[in-house]
């Protein structure tokens, strides 16, 4: 039966020293003249949610009317995009994390598996990230941000939208994502999917398997295509 492997991107193939932050940060002081965004927002969680969702609650801790986000989000996304390659280009040259490269390699050498993204990045932000680290080409396809703010949601898609890209129907126990957050388990979870977790992030090996995870992993060298079994 074919499998369908789904990658999260932020702390589990790579990790950028938080440009997100700064490059969301700089977008609410252009876009809505604003000073001192990274204190207003230093309590908005950015590892495993969603762009939208990480937006959008900073709006809120910034106390920026509904109506008025709305009518500049998709100024704001422009900035913070541009921002984003912006600082990307800064640290691009170390950003892939141990194991990552090998094992996107193994998944690659298995006939009987495919390849995709899971994450709350924009498609254009996950681009952004991925391309100058050498994997961007390994992904034709999968699930981003941009398709809900909801990361369940996200996870949906990818699974539908990368059956359609490769021809094939994956059987929700045949998809795997592997992510390094409790909402990358939690999404996997509530779709039927398996999870396989890294201890690359913020969450530790207990939460990652509390919630739910099939196999937790220190970090991708660790990864074997048995996993996926």
């Amino acid at each position: 039966m074919p499998k369908l492997i789904l990658w999260d991107i932020d702390g589990t193939l790579v990790f950028f020293r938080g440009v997100g932050r700064r490059a969301a940060g700089g977008a609410f002081e252009e876009v809505f003249k604003i000073q001192s965004v990274a204190e207003r927002t230093a309590n908005v969680h950015f590892a495993g949610a969603t762009d939208g969702r990480i937006l959008r609650e900073m709006a809120a801790f910034c106390k920026i009317a509904s109506r008025e986000y709305e009518e500049r989000l998709e100024l704001l996304k422009e900035s913070y995009l541009s921002k984003l390659q912006l600082e990307i280009d800064r640290f691009a040259h170390d950003a892939v994390l141990p194991g990552a490269a090998d094992a996107i390699a193994l998944v690659s050498a298995r006939t009987d598996c495919r390849q995709a993204l899971l994450t709350g990045n924009y498609e254009r932000g996950a681009r952004i990230k991925l391309k100058p680290t050498g994997l961007d080409h390994h992904f034709k396809t999968g699930g981003f941000g941009d398709d809900h703010e909801d990361r369940r949601i996200v996870a949906s898609v990818a699974r539908r939208r990368s059956s359609e890209y490769h021809r094939i129907e994956v059987a929700p126990e045949n998809v795997i994502v592997i992510g390094d957050t409790i909402h990358d388990v939690d999404c996997a979870v509530a779709n039927g999917f398996r999870c396989i977790a890294v201890c690359t992030g913020h969450d530790t090996k207990e939460s990652l398997a509390a919630a739910g995870a099939h196999a937790v992993l220190k970090d991708l060298t660790e990864f074997k295509d048995s996993l996926i079994d």
